[in-house]
């Protein structure tokens, strides 16, 4: 449902009228509008009129009300009664006029791209009129409908002649306090659901407001959204955002995780893993959750990180990574546990600090684990191997061979797979018995 609908939904309630489906098309074909008669009427008989047709539309057409609108703009434009409210919204400061003129122009807005007509085909800066009037509690509930509907239009012009360099949030922070609550989170999810449309338009204020101010429960959506698009450029904005999270008491858990799993830099996530509260956060998740998706997905960022070649191990605790050669046993965890593994194993260091990965016991409980069906599982386990094996202190090599060597039909199977990773990697475990 988008947000035209939405709002009129509300608007619904007032003017609700069962009707049939083709009596709906029927008059949309037919146009059948009220026309004023063509005789001198001063501005308010105009505005009663338009007002009583607007009236009269909703309802005898609810279901299609936003295309009866962009049919009756036309209405307007061609009688140049557009031109004469136009006019009235530019220059008449009385209160009734511009109230019954607000009502108008909410309604036409409703019309798909009717509301980017207003602002591309006049001669008047219409939004700075909006803007203006926004200060003003008699008219910010009108001017906020309004541009929360020019907001549901798809076309990116429309957004960005709206945000206008951040103005659009610049008035509303200066006038939050005149705004009622329930209308400022609305305009607010507007914003967020655009910039979801139109994910390049971020600027460092945007991303400072939203996470800011705006109420909680819009921040969670809002920081996620934001961080999920940043640029490695504004990586202290996601840091931001994650700090602001923090901070919350709700349970921020999975909102954070699905920003993170959003970052693709590993660089950027090595700076967050850094910070000392982001880091904590993270990795006293993994050492007391027992949910296992949440594991998972706290291996799978473990795994985004040390996939940098620069990054060191020492970006996880070493409580953390006790844990992670824990439950890569638990074929459950086993082959995100190995990732993780798998690339800190590349430093000959790291199999000194931490030999129980070197022992016969995990070797062969590793080697047991290929039995298992999972492909995945069986790749992460055969690398896992072949680093033993090639690992230069290992003083008992014959050992780890003889070990393997009970596995050798089960090797050579894999090497059959249809999987070519998993072929791949068995073909060169059996080059060490040749």
């Amino acid at each position: 449902m988008d947000q035209s609908s939405s709002i009129l939904n509300v608007k619904r309630e007032k003017f609700r009228t069962a009707i049939r489906k083709e009596f709906i098309e029927q008059q949309l074909k037919k146009k059948r509008i009220i026309i004023p008669e063509q005789e001198d009427l001063d501005l308010n008989d105009k505005l009663r009129i338009i007002k009583k047709q607007m009236i009269a539309i909703q309802e005898n057409i609810e279901n299609d009300f936003p295309k009866a609108m962009i049919k009756y703009y036309d209405y307007l434009v061609e009688q140049d009664l557009m031109n004469d409210l136009l006019l009235q919204f530019e220059l008449n400061c009385q209160q009734n006029y511009r109230i019954t003129i607000y009502w108008i122009l909410c309604n036409l807005t409703l019309g798909d791209k009717v509301g980017s007509r207003f602002l591309f085909d006049t001669n008047f800066d219409f939004l700075k009129i909006l803007y203006t009037d926004i200060r003003n509690p008699i008219y910010n509930e009108f001017v906020i409908e309004i541009i929360q509907n020019l907001l549901a239009d798809y076309d990116i012009d429309v957004f960005e002649y709206l945000m206008k360099d951040d103005e659009l949030l610049l008035v509303l922070n200066k006038n939050a306090n005149i705004i009622s609550e329930e209308t400022y989170k609305k305009l607010l999810v507007h914003i967020c659901v655009k910039i979801v449309q139109f994910k390049s338009i971020l600027s460092n204020y945007l991303v400072e407001t939203l996470c800011q101010l705006m109420p909680q429960h819009i921040a969670f959506q809002c920081a996620y959204i934001l961080t999920s698009r940043m640029e490695f450029s504004n990586h202290h904005l996601v840091l931001h955002a994650i700090r602001y999270l923090l901070k919350n008491d709700d349970n921020i858990t999975s909102i954070i995780l699905r920003i993170l799993q959003e970052i693709t830099d590993s660089y950027l996530l090595y700076q967050i893993f850094q910070q000392k509260e982001i880091n904590s956060f993270i990795c006293n998740l993994f050492l007391t959750s027992k949910n296992p998706h949440c594991i998972k997905a706290l291996l799978t960022l473990f795994y985004n990180v040390v996939e940098l070649e620069e990054i060191q191990y020492y970006v996880c605790q070493k409580e953390v990574l006790n844990l992670i050669i824990e439950i890569s046993l638990d074929s459950e965890y086993l082959e995100k546990s190995l990732n993780v593994l798998e690339c800190l194993m590349k430093d000959d260091e790291f199999l000194h600090d931490y030999p129980q990965l070197i022992d016969e016991n995990y070797y062969c409980s590793q080697l047991l684990n290929l039995n298992a069906d999972d492909p995945n599982n069986q790749i992460a386990i055969l690398k896992y191997v072949k680093r033993i094996l090639e690992f230069g202190d290992t003083m008992r090599d014959d050992v780890y061979y003889n070990i393997l060597y009970k596995y050798k039909n089960k090797v050579e199977f894999l090497f059959m797979s249809q999987n070519e990773d998993l072929s791949s990697i068995a073909k060169q475990l059996l080059t060490c018995f040749d």
